[in-house]
């Protein structure tokens, strides 16, 4: 998955609060989904989500970060909630 898909994967976990709730949605696995986050962590080299059992927030390490690499929200049209909410987190 290209460094884009995950990002709008990333929104979409913030938004729906959680891996298994964005797995369903999408069709996908938690495994999955939880697969493609770690990958983006590695690359971006920070931890963008606080994790528990049941749920998944931004950390505020990643709010940081992401406010940080404003250019890249200038690639993304917007076509879907959670493409504008990865956006969203860019600016």
């Amino acid at each position: 998955m290209d460094l884009a898909s995950q990002m709008i994967l990333f929104a979409s976990v913030v938004d729906h609060g959680s891996f298994s709730a964005t797995a369903r949605s999408l069709g996908l696995t938690p495994s999955a989904v939880s697969k493609q986050i770690g990958q983006l962590e590695d690359k971006l080299g920070v931890r963008l989500l606080n994790r528990s059992s049941r749920k998944a927030a931004p950390s505020m390490r990643a709010a940081r970060k992401f406010r940080r690499k404003s250019p890249a929200r200038r690639r993304w049209p917007c076509h879907s909630a959670a493409r504008q909410r990865a956006i969203c987190i860019w600016r």
